[in-house]
């Protein structure tokens, strides 16, 4: 499947566990929502750091993979997986799709994740498989 490359970085560095890559997607004034209708977190910076603090929460975190997208224009949505382990090794998998709005340079201006991230939460904690 063929995805703006700013999106493509998205993904690939996820899978790499690629934080400055991952963030680097992002263009340095965007607004990151995780999840839809959280406030979202702004900036390059915080961006960063947000996906560091997720990613630090599991034992393993083997990224997101795109599974199918469309695109009109600037917006992508983007139907994904993820897999991990927790930090007792149990296995995480969850689903969801993010919505991309790409701005100058097609950097990633704004990206909103909907997915069941409590459950993600859950596994994490051993309370739910």
């Amino acid at each position: 499947m063929l995805l703006p490359p700013a999106v493509e970085r998205f993904f690939t560095a996820s899978r790499l566990t690629d934080v400055d890559a991952w963030a680097d997607a992002f263009a340095p004034d965007a607004a990151f929502h995780h999840p839809v209708g959280a406030p979202p977190v702004r900036g390059r910076a915080a961006v960063r750091k947000l996906i560091a603090d997720a990613v630090a929460g599991f034992g393993r975190f083997d990224g997101l993979t795109p599974v199918e997208a469309h695109q009109t224009g600037d917006h992508v949505a983007v139907v994904w997986r993820g897999n991990g382990a927790s930090p007792t090794g149990a296995a995480v998998s969850w689903s969801g799709v993010t919505t991309f709005s790409l701005g100058p340079g097609g950097l990633v201006r704004e990206a909103v994740v909907y997915g069941d991230l409590e459950r993600v939460g859950r596994q994490l904690a051993g309370e739910d498989a």
